[in-house]
């Protein structure tokens, strides 16, 4: 994994806060497409670093 994809992992779990928040209010907040944290948290998720539900038709993630 190259540098830039290592910075992206860790702004998105220091954005992350407490509770859970759904990936496009996370997105808005890093200034990134919502398709791009998706992404991200997906393979934070692999490496067990967060969680994420479906709630409806959002996806809602989480630190564990």
């Amino acid at each position: 994994m190259n540098s830039a994809s290592a910075d992206a992992k860790k702004k998105v779990l220091s954005a992350l806060p407490s509770g859970e928040l759904p990936i496009r209010s996370l997105a808005e907040r890093l200034g990134m497409s919502a398709s791009t944290v998706s992404k991200y948290c997906l393979v934070l998720e692999a490496e067990r670093k967060i969680e994420i539900r479906k709630f409806g038709n959002m996806k809602l993630v989480r630190r564990k």
